[in-house]
C-alpha cells in the first residue's frame, strides 16, 4: 500500500484566503521542480500564478500527492473553454527525493480519468530540461530540437505513451550588456518611414482593441505549432479586454509596444512583456508578432528594443528577460540571438491520444 494520499485541493479564492497555505506550499513545489529541471530559477511567484487559477475561459483542476501532511507531488488538469477544443493540458511535477515511489504514476492515472470522463481526444503536456545536457537524444518529427533521454520528465512522459511533438527553447537576455540606444537607432533606419511604435502599460487603449483582437487572432494561427491543436477562437475587443483584467490580476504590469503602419493607420505588429513589481525579479517576455505582410522591414527587432528601452525608463533595475520561442522560428530566434539571448533551457511539448 502506498504511504502517500493524492485529493483534489481547492485554489484560495484571494490572496490569504481560506487554503492559502497550502496553496504556497504547492507552488513552492512547482517552482522547485522547474528550478531542478530548467537549472534556472522561476520567475513567477504565488501571488503572480494565483489569477491564471480562476481564468474561467482556461479552468483548471488541481490534485496533491501527501505524505505526513507535506505535499510532495502535484498534477494539473485545464481546458480551453473558447475554442471548445477537445484537448486538455496537463502537467505532474514531483519532488526530485519522492520519485520512484508511484507517486507520479498515482497523480497521473487522477487526470487521465479525468480526461476520459470528459471523453477529451488528446492530453498536452510539457517537460523541461537545461540547455547544457548531454548523451542520447529523442527529436520530434519536425526535426528542430532535441531533448535528452536521460531527463526523468522525457522517462516519464515516453513510458505513458506520450509523442514528442515539438521542442521549444527557453533563452535569457542580460539588459546590462545590451546597448538599448544604439541598437535601437539601427532598427528604425531599417524600418524606414512608414511606420511608427505606440507604447502603453497595462489595459490596452479603447481605440486599439479592435486591431489588437486581429493581431492576437494571427499569434494563435501564424506561430510555428507543428501538428498541435491550436486554440482556433478568434480575438474580439471583449476577450482583449478579457486577458487585460486577468492580467492586471497580478501584481505585475504588461508592457506592450504596437507596430503602427502610418498610411493605414492599422497596428501591424506587437510585443509583451510581463513585469513584475520586484525590480530585482526577471521580465517574462510575452508574444512578439509581426503580420506577414509587413515582414522584411525590421519591426520584430524595433518592437523588442522599443519595449525594452520602454521598461528601462518606467520600471528600471530588472535584470533580465527570458523568452520562448519554437525551435523551428529561426527567423525569430534570430533575432533573439542578435539582441543577446542565450538558451537557458529546452521545453518538450507532448502529446498523447486517448
Amino acid at each position: 500500500m502506498p504511504n502517500f494520499t493524492v485529493e483534489e485541493s481547492t485554489i484560495p479564492a484571494a490572496v490569504g484566503a481560506d487554503g492559502w497555505d497550502e496553496y504556497v506550499e504547492m507552488i513552492a513545489l512547482r517552482n522547485a521542480v522547474v528550478l531542478e529541471a530548467s537549472g534556472t530559477p522561476s520567475a513567477w511567484t504565488a501571488e503572480d500564478l494565483l489569477p491564471s487559477w480562476h481564468n474561467v475561459n482556461m479552468p483548471s483542476r488541481l490534485f496533491v500527492a501527501r505524505r505526513d501532511g507535506h505535499i510532495i507531488g502535484r498534477s494539473t488538469y485545464m481546458t480551453d473553454v473558447l475554442s471548445q477544443s477537445a484537448q486538455a493540458f496537463v502537467a505532474v511535477q514531483v519532488l526530485p527525493d519522492e520519485r520512484g515511489k508511484g507517486v507520479g504514476s498515482e497523480l497521473f492515472e487522477r487526470i487521465r480519468e479525468l480526461a476520459e470522463q470528459e471523453q477529451r481526444s488528446t492530453l498536452r503536456a510539457d517537460t523541461e530540461a537545461p540547455a547544457n545536457f548531454s548523451g542520447a537524444v529523442i527529436a520530434p518529427a519536425n526535426g528542430f530540437g532535441r531533448m535528452p533521454l536521460a531527463d526523468p520528465g522525457v522517462r516519464f512522459a515516453l513510458a505513458r505513451g506520450f509523442t514528442l511533438a515539438q521542442v521549444e527553447r527557453q533563452s535569457t537576455l542580460t539588459l546590462e550588456e545590451l546597448n538599448v540606444d544604439v541598437a535601437l537607432a539601427a532598427a528604425a533606419r531599417k524600418a524606414g518611414s512608414e511606420y511608427r511604435v505606440v507604447l502603453w502599460v497595462g489595459r490596452t487603449p479603447d481605440h486599439l482593441l479592435s486591431d489588437m483582437g486581429a493581431l492576437r487572432s494571427k499569434m494563435q494561427t501564424d506561430a510555428p505549432h507543428a501538428d498541435l491543436e491550436i486554440d482556433d477562437a478568434p480575438w474580439d475587443e471583449d476577450r482583449v479586454r478579457e486577458e487585460d483584467d486577468f492580467s492586471h490580476a497580478a501584481p505585475r504590469r504588461t508592457f506592450t509596444a504596437a507596430a503602427e503602419h502610418i498610411p493605414s493607420g492599422r497596428l501591424v505588429g506587437y510585443n509583451g512583456l510581463w513585469v513584475p513589481d520586484e525590480s530585482s525579479a526577471v521580465v517574462d517576455q510575452q508574444d512578439t508578432l509581426v503580420v506577414s505582410e509587413h515582414r522584411g522591414h525590421g519591426l520584430g527587432m524595433l518592437l523588442k528594443l522599443t519595449n525594452i528601452r520602454q521598461l528601462g525608463e518606467v520600471a528600471p533595475g530588472h535584470p533580465s528577460i527570458r523568452t520562448m520561442n519554437a525551435e523551428e522560428n529561426w527567423p525569430m530566434i534570430a533575432i533573439n540571438e542578435a539582441l543577446g539571448f542565450r538558451p537557458v533551457s529546452y521545453s518538450a511539448v507532448w502529446t498523447l491520444k486517448l
